[in-house]
C-alpha cells in the first residue's frame, strides 16, 4: 500500500499521513512532533506507518538562534527520508487546497500538513 507523509518542519512539527486505498487516496493519521527528540519520533512514524513517499513544507530558515534550530530539523529530516519532496508555502498554499477541511480539533501545524499532502497527491 502506498503512503504519503506530509510534513509541516517547524520547532513544532505536523505530519500527516495520506494512505492510498482502494484506488484511492484518504487522510490516514495526523499529529505533532516536538523539537526534542525530533529524529527519533520521525523514524517511528515513518517505520510504523511504512511510508512509500513523503514531501515536506520548507521552513524560512532566518539566521540566528531560531534559524540555526530549523535548519537543524530540515537537516535531521532529509537524513531520515529519501527521496524527500520539499516545496516553499509559496508553492502550494495559493492553490484550493489551503481550504481543504481538517478534523475538529487539529492544531495549525496539523492543517498544515493535511492540506500540503492534499496538494501533493492532487498533482500526481
Amino acid at each position: 500500500m502506498k503512503r504519503l507523509l506530509a510534513l509541516d518542519i517547524g520547532i513544532t512539527t505536523g505530519w500527516a499521513v495520506w494512505a492510498h486505498v482502494q484506488d484511492e487516496w484518504t487522510l490516514f493519521s495526523w499529529g505533532e512532533i516536538y523539537e526534542e527528540g525530533y529524529g527519533a519520533q520521525l523514524k517511528h512514524i515513518v517505520h510504523s506507518y511504512k511510508i512509500t513517499s513523503s514531501i515536506a513544507e520548507r521552513p524560512v530558515i532566518i539566521r540566528g538562534p531560531l534559524g540555526d534550530r530549523l535548519l537543524n530539523l530540515m537537516t535531521t529530516t532529509e537524513a531520515v527520508l529519501s527521496p524527500l519532496k520539499v516545496v516553499d508555502a509559496a508553492n502550494w498554499k495559493p492553490s484550493p487546497s489551503k481550504n481543504f477541511p481538517c478534523p475538529a480539533g487539529t492544531s495549525a501545524h496539523e492543517k498544515d500538513a493535511i492540506r500540503l499532502g492534499h496538494w501533493h497527491l492532487g498533482r500526481l
